[in-house]
């Protein structure tokens, strides 16, 4: 399984919601493939992406900063592309590089709205 930057950060607070259906049962099936494998990081569309309709010719048409959060998002967590990574490890950085994502990364987000009553018990739990 191959994941791209941000969704490594932002796959950690996914609850079943969805640009669509068959969106959301492929998001469902990598979720729970990620809670016992390790996915490999890479810098492009990934496997939560195929079934997004805003991927266009391999590119994301709804965010321009999607690559920027991306790169973030593997800095913060001191990962290369290439990497295997296992959800475990994403979700135990979480506390420690929440603030600095949230401010670079959330700002113009649309699924800002389901990651904030998380962000608080990370934050005081971390």
């Amino acid at each position: 399984m191959k994941l791209r930057g941000h969704h490594l950060i932002c796959f950690q607070f996914f609850r079943g919601e969805g640009y669509s259906k068959i969106f959301v049962e492929n998001a469902k099936k990598i979720a729970e493939y990620w809670e016992k494998n390790p996915a490999e990081t890479v810098n492009h569309a990934d496997d939560i992406c195929g079934f997004c309709p805003f991927l266009r010719n391999g590119k994301c048409s709804k965010y321009e900063d999607i690559e920027k959060n991306d790169e973030l998002a593997l800095k913060l967590l001191g990962l290369n592309v290439g990497d295997k990574v296992r959800k475990g490890f994403v979700k135990k950085q979480l506390p420690k590089i929440l603030n600095e994502w949230k401010e670079k990364a959330c700002k113009n987000c649309e699924w800002k709205k389901l990651c904030v009553l998380e962000y608080k018990n990370i934050t005081s739990n971390g």
